[in-house]
């Protein structure tokens, strides 16, 4: 590569970084002048340059540059609701470029042309630019509207709302997606089969099992109930099949073999209406935001169940003041510390009123204050009558305020029941303690004072 090439490279880089600081606050996602200066680069540099910047600026910005949108770093974005975006810069860059290098084809092979010839070759320059320009736009969100649905688990009206601001008028898809979910149920879930009799756990997992494409066994006839207002605990060494197991509860992965009931309510055949009762927080919080603005991501998830404006509004405040976020309603999610981000996911799976709230290692990366802020939600929210399933290594700190346990291992339940009982078998699975409690002494086994 020339060094033009290189510092013609570099340049488009750091414009493409630079556009990451200029928003424009128009929709939940936003929206940045990026997505301009990746085409830019595509059509003054061609292809290659195009292309090589945009692979540059996503390698800084893996790393941890501040490089994204509203000046942040790390690879969560990349794998988070906003990355198909992201990647689709890539396309973008080289789709302009392809077009420009065309053009330029075009302008080289013009020796000594007639005025009309000129002309028309002028023509055809233009035509291939704007057409480049247009498709190089629309690239990018083929590529991100999909990945956004999967990531945030929206309808297609509201991800079309979230993502096509610039083309959709958010105002009228959010009147659509009233419309069509007034009644709060999916029209495909309006008949489902349920259970009958009132003995029925509010949560009913039987012979579960998961197997990989390569053949590898995840999870292994996992059989195991939840009460209504319990607190679940689960544990196991990494690879255990924790993370698989909660994925196919939420309805995200079905499973190979087995059954899930939410209320009665089968997982697999009804996944809308299951995760509306399984509220799933993952372990990387940045994976789970979208908004704007602290209150805007909040109103995203509440506002796919198919509330009136009035009702939205007075859940979004809900979810402030039950989470503590109040004072941080319209600040940038990204400026929020690790435990009122996680503290605002939670705050998103509560917004859709769920039965039940599961958390993946919901302490990973947190420092002490975060820990607490966390914690505490999470016995408030079971003090006030919720169902919570809690993945974690950290058993110190939650076995005071947990009624089960479960242990895993190699994709099997290796042991499950009252946490007194059932704590024998934490080191066999991997779990080290550093004090195993007694009926006196578990209480004790918090990070809360009270």
């Amino acid at each position: 590569m020339h060094i033009r090439s290189i510092v013609l490279t570099s340049l488009f880089a750091a414009l493409i970084a630079a556009g990451a600081y200029i928003a424009i606050p128009l929709a939940p996602v936003p929206i940045t002048l990026q997505t301009l200066f990746v085409i830019t680069a595509g059509l003054l540099g061609g292809r290659r340059i195009g292309t090589a910047s945009v692979g540059i600026y996503l390698a800084a910005g893996a790393i941890g540059l501040p490089v994204f949108s509203g000046g942040t770093g790390g690879i969560a974005h990349l794998v988070g609701p906003t990355g198909g975006f992201i990647f689709g810069w890539l396309l973008s860059a080289f789709l302009a470029g392809l077009f420009s290098d065309l053009a330029r084809k075009i302008m080289h092979a013009q020796k000594d042309p007639e005025a009309g010839a000129e002309h028309q070759h002028s023509r055809s320059v233009m035509l291939l630019l704007i057409l480049g320009s247009l498709t190089a736009a629309v690239s990018v969100y083929v590529t991100g509207l999909p990945w956004l649905k999967y990531a945030v688990d929206l309808s297609w009206q509201k991800t079309f709302a979230v993502g096509m601001i610039p083309f959709h008028s958010r105002r009228s898809a959010q009147s659509s997606s009233r419309r069509r979910y007034r009644t709060g149920v999916h029209p495909k879930d309006r008949h489902l089969p349920r259970y009958r009799g009132s003995q029925m756990s509010q949560l009913e997992v039987r012979d579960l099992s998961y197997r990989f494409p390569d053949g590898t066994h995840a999870l292994q006839q996992v059989s195991f109930t939840v009460e209504e207002g319990s607190f679940t605990v689960i544990a196991g060494r990494n690879g255990s099949g924790k993370t698989i197991l909660l994925r196919i509860l939420n309805g995200l992965i079905k499973p190979t073999s087995g059954d899930v009931r939410i209320e009665g309510i089968d997982a697999a055949a009804h996944p809308y209406e299951a995760r509306k009762k399984f509220g799933l927080v993952f372990q990387q919080a940045d994976s789970q935001i979208v908004g704007q603005t602290v209150s805007r991501d909040i109103g995203l998830r509440a506002g796919d169940t198919g509330v009136s404006k009035e009702v939205l509004k007075v859940r979004v405040q809900q979810m402030l003041e039950m989470t503590g976020l109040t004072p941080h309603a319209h600040q940038r999610p990204r400026t929020l510390s690790g435990g009122e981000k996680r503290r605002l996911t939670i705050a998103d799976v509560m917004a859709v009123s769920p039965g039940i709230i599961a958390l993946d290692e919901p302490f990973s990366g947190l420092d002490y204050p975060g820990v607490l802020q966390v914690l505490h939600q999470l016995v408030q929210l079971n003090r006030s009558g919720h169902t919570v399933i809690l993945v974690t290594h950290d058993l110190e700190k939650v076995l005071a305020h947990a009624d089960t346990l479960i242990l895993m291992d190699q994709g099997r339940i290796a042991a499950q029941g009252p946490v007194l009982e059932t704590l024998p078998a934490a080191a066999s699975c991997g779990v080290r303690m550093r004090r195993v409690p007694t009926a006196e002494t578990i209480r004790d086994m918090t990070w809360l004072n009270d």
